[in-house]
């Protein structure tokens, strides 16, 4: 992403291309749902990612998800993180929720930095959390791997959640924009979604905007939801 704790960086994975578009404009075409403004944030935050080799096309769950949470985490961890799966279950269409299943294609484990990479292996040291997203022929997501440093005091392992296990759901990007959006480029330790936030995963989500679809398509195709 990168974000500081107090100096480090913070990552997610796969692809480096930032998409940014022009458009900053609150207008809504007569008969749309989302302004210009929320559509430009979505075409820079759903397309490509920050590391790693991405494809700039539309990647998503297209099932219901089962997330397993592991490692050293404490109480308040896993009620932060049922309460973003919540969330998250709302805002998709999904069903998505904690499961003790080892086959569980997205995890969320807790442990020390020494063992980041024994977790996942892409994983970038000196990161303080880190998600690995796979998808299959069609686009689609098949599994998503967050670690995150158990030792960063629990706000900011709040907030790391929160981002790593929303951008494993296929909102690889960050941006300088808004400075209470949950993808902030900056360093921050916002813990909640902003409105703009809900929107762009709204709109990811959306039954009109499918996977592989390039970033034109899938904006012609929410620029005619009513």
């Amino acid at each position: 992403m990168p974000h500081r704790f107090p100096v480090r960086l913070v990552g997610c994975l796969v692809g480096c291309t930032v998409l940014l578009a022009a458009c900053d404009t609150a207008e809504v075409e007569e008969g749309g749902r989302y302004t210009e403004e929320e559509l430009s944030y979505f075409a820079e935050i759903a397309f490509g990612s920050e590391f790693g080799g991405g494809s700039p096309v539309v990647h998503k769950w297209v099932r219901d998800v089962d997330v397993r949470l592991a490692g050293a985490y404490t109480r308040a961890d896993s009620l932060e993180l049922a309460k973003v799966l919540a969330e998250l279950t709302v805002l998709t269409g999904r069903s998505v929720g904690l499961t003790t299943s080892l086959s569980a294609p997205f995890t969320v484990t807790y442990t020390s930095r020494d063992s980041m990479r024994v977790v996942v292996p892409q994983y970038v040291p000196g990161n303080d959390g880190f998600v690995y997203i796979n998808w299959g022929a069609g686009n689609g997501l098949t599994r998503a791997a967050v670690v995150i440093d158990r030792a960063v005091p629990e706000l900011f392992r709040r907030h790391l959640v929160r981002e790593e296990v929303t951008q494993g759901f296929g909102l690889l990007q960050d941006s300088y924009r808004y400075p209470d959006s949950i993808f902030q480029q900056e360093y921050t330790s916002v813990t909640t979604y902003a409105p703009i936030d809900r929107k762009v995963i709204e709109m990811l989500y959306h039954d009109e905007v499918r996977v592989g679809m390039s970033r034109e398509t899938a904006l012609q195709a929410l620029r005619r939801v009513p």
